[in-house]
């Protein structure tokens, strides 16, 4: 049997300790957990200065303001970009404030647009492997042909919008040529047929049929016409026909369309007539074609 002492040395062990559910904590321990509880609820931003850290995933409801460099991957943007404060790019396009829009200001490689369709070269050349339809004015210095190649005109019209049509005869154009104060002053028509107001100068002249046209404009064609028909009525000797377009260099063509044995001469030629005469008065009236070269 155990002693008494014994006994109340192991009930002393086995009695578990009186524990204070609520104890009184020192002042500065308790303020210390209450400001730490405070920040923990109340903070609306971290100052995350000088740390780096390493997320998978970020998901942020409002603004995100970078104020440094920044990494992107692969970036999708759910609205319109601005760009240095200047430059907005939408879906409906590219924007600028205030400066011209630049692509490869500093010429540094080429710009290449719809691949290989168009390219600009750092010297400021345009290749366009495909038809160019400009319905303003195109100004140029120089018309050159491509190397084996030829300069063709082409005077069937081409519509505005794709189509696969063919132009029909009457989906051709004509090709004007304008002087001062945009007046046409040569065209060319779809069938081959030339128009010039001025004066046509050329080394030699090949054609199958010669054709004089009478000026239409001029109030009094007679006196503005190279060619005509006259006649040297019965009774007299001569007839002067008046026309500008004899010089002093003019060549004038006689030729009779009445049977004569009688001999026109053109005589007293100056600027602005002539005169054809026979040698005495006719007995009949003698008809005759005019044509005057210069």
């Amino acid at each position: 049997m155990l002693s008494e002492a014994t006994e109340s040395a192991i009930a002393e062990i086995i009695t578990p300790p009186t524990v204070d559910l609520n104890p009184e904590l020192p002042a500065t321990t308790a303020a210390f957990l209450a400001k730490l509880f405070e920040n923990q609820t109340d903070q609306n931003h971290i100052d995350l200065s000088g740390r780096n850290l390493t997320l998978d995933t970020v998901l942020l409801n409002n603004n995100l303001s970078v104020l440094g460099g920044a990494v992107l991957g692969e970036t999708m943007i759910a609205g319109s970009l601005m760009v240095d404060g200047t430059i907005r790019i939408t879906s409906d396009g590219i924007q600028t404030a205030g400066e011209p829009l630049y692509l490869q200001k500093l010429q540094l490689a080429n710009l290449d647009i719809m691949g290989g369709s168009i390219v600009i070269n750092t010297s400021g050349d345009a290749l366009f492997t495909k038809n160019v339809k400009i319905q303003g004015i195109l100004g140029i210095d120089t018309v050159q042909p491509l190397e084996t190649h030829d300069i063709t005109f082409d005077l069937a019209q081409v519509p505005l919008q794709e189509s696969t049509d063919s132009a029909t005869p009457s989906a051709f154009g004509k090709l004007i040529v304008k002087g001062s104060d945009g007046i046409a002053v040569a065209t060319f028509s779809p069938d081959g047929s030339a128009s010039v107001s001025g004066t046509l100068t050329a080394k030699e002249l090949a054609s199958e049929k010669f054709t004089v046209e009478v000026d239409k404009s001029a109030t009094n064609s007679a006196q503005t016409a190279s060619v005509g028909e006259s006649m040297i009525e019965k009774g007299t000797s001569s007839i002067t026909i008046n026309t500008d377009k004899v010089g002093p260099k003019s060549l004038i063509f006689i030729t009779p369309t009445t049977p004569t044995d009688r001999t026109l001469s053109v005589v007293n030629k100056e600027v602005g007539s002539f005169t054809v005469t026979l040698t005495s008065p006719t007995l009949t009236d003698i008809s005759f074609n005019w044509w005057v070269i210069n």
